[in-house]
């Protein structure tokens, strides 16, 4: 019988699976750290600002966080994919963090254009400018992110999101300004700083020639990747920044305060969606439909669960936790449970087709759905206020998941190959 290096029978399988928690659990941690930097900004400004502040951060945030994924997809998911094949080497961060500043320049330039042009007419033409000036520095800092964790160096992202978010609360305890603008303004520098101090530390800095090849390299897979981004939570982000645009201020505030009472489940499930791929291919789980349906059930519960904890926690301590917005998210606070419990549903499912390689499948299920997720909650937010867009995008949500459950079962119909974690 063979056995490990501790001298007991499957001693080494043992301390591989040690292992692989330990690095899938910095996925977690770094998303908690990440989310907050993110938590920040908008929490200030809603026990502080209007609700008309509070909107202006919100459009903020989904504007970067819309151009993140981009880049995400054109770099940072092709990093985190190929380390969980063994058959294939880490590309260089110096290429793969050049790639994500020239993907955030062309984002940044797309925004400010966008911004100049709605101008003074409408209530998102500012803060798509300040998003716009915004990007480039923390798609660098994000890249650095994603290729720290697929090289298993959990402990360097969550050090770099924590620096961020120290800078971060640093500056909100020296400045008592509670505008939107110098919000956005602190939390846009902290990251440059704590992206710019991590390259050094690395000693690696983004080379935007090297890059540029490596985008094209890479475009293939990284155009997959976006449109499936772009169909599903870029569609949904967009959808949000519609609703901003088209909609009284109060709708925007209420749906972004819901989904920031949300964030504790929603950061647990961000840094699932990043490391659960990898650890389980490394660990051979999850590679069969059954084990994948078991996992999404008890994610989806749990998820449920833990929304209606909040729901009734926000009963009594909302006003004090979302300040002005209070009125707002009140009235479409229990929406909160079936919007955490359908967005648990599709992780395990997106993690299976990830693991088979099936982004192809996943990008043209969900690219039916995408005119619906656009259009409905805007048309919804303009002519019936926020319970029933709020509605909308919980109906929109599950839709996502039934469609990575359709994908899923669609690669493992059609799989000729063992899944990667069963060779």
């Amino acid at each position: 019988m063979m056995r490990g290096s501790n001298g007991h029978p499957g001693g080494t399988r043992t301390a591989l699976r040690g292992r692989t928690a330990a690095r899938a659990a910095w996925g977690p941690l770094d998303q908690a750290l990440s989310s907050l930097t993110n938590l920040v900004p908008a929490l200030l400004i809603a026990g502080r600002g209007s609700a008309s502040d509070f909107a202006n951060i919100a459009i903020v945030l989904l504007a970067v966080n819309l151009s993140l994924g981009l880049v995400r997809s054109l770099t940072g998911e092709i990093t985190v994919a190929q380390s969980g094949d063994a058959a294939q080497s880490l590309p260089k961060t110096e290429y793969t963090s050049g790639a994500a500043l020239l993907v955030g320049l062309a984002c940044a330039a797309a925004l400010a254009a966008l911004g100049l042009l709605l101008g003074a007419s409408s209530a998102i033409g500012e803060p798509l400018l300040f998003a716009a000036a915004t990007v480039p520095f923390i798609a660098v800092q994000d890249q650095f992110r994603y290729a720290n964790l697929a090289s298993g160096k959990g402990q360097v992202a969550c050090a770099s999101d924590g620096l961020w978010l120290l800078l971060l609360v640093a500056g909100a305890a020296l400045s008592s300004q509670a505008s939107w603008q110098s919000a956005a303004t602190k939390w846009a520098v902290a990251g440059a700083i704590a992206g710019a101090i991590t390259a050094a530390w690395q000693r690696t800095a983004p080379n935007p020639l090297g890059g540029g090849r490596w985008l094209r390299e890479n475009l293939p897979r990284g155009r997959t990747f976006g449109v499936e981004y772009m169909s599903v939570a870029g569609a949904s982000t967009t959808a949000l920044l519609l609703v901003g645009a088209v909609a009284p201020t109060g709708v925007i505030a209420a749906i972004r305060g819901l989904q920031l009472a949300a964030a504790p489940i929603a950061i647990a499930l961000g840094g699932l969606s990043v490391t659960m791929p990898r650890a389980l291919a490394r660990h051979g789980t999850l590679t069969r439909l059954g084990s994948t349906t078991r996992l999404a059930t008890l994610f989806s519960t749990v998820a449920a669960a833990g929304g209606a904890t909040i729901a009734i926690a926000l009963g009594f301590s909302g006003s004090r936790f979302l300040g002005s917005t209070w009125p707002y998210v009140e009235e479409i606070r229990w929406l909160i449970v079936p919007y955490v419990a359908s967005v648990a549903l599709g992780v395990p499912y997106r993690a299976f087709v990830r693991i088979g390689g099936g982004e192809k499948v996943s990008a043209q299920v969900n690219l039916y759905l995408s005119p619906l997720v656009l259009a409905l909650p805007a048309i919804t937010a303009r002519t019936s206020g926020a319970v029933l867009c709020m509605a909308t995008i919980c109906l929109l949500t599950l839709s996502g998941s039934l469609a990575q459950v359709f994908a899923a079962h669609h690669l493992d119909a059609h799989r000729t190959d063992p899944p990667v974690g069963a060779r």
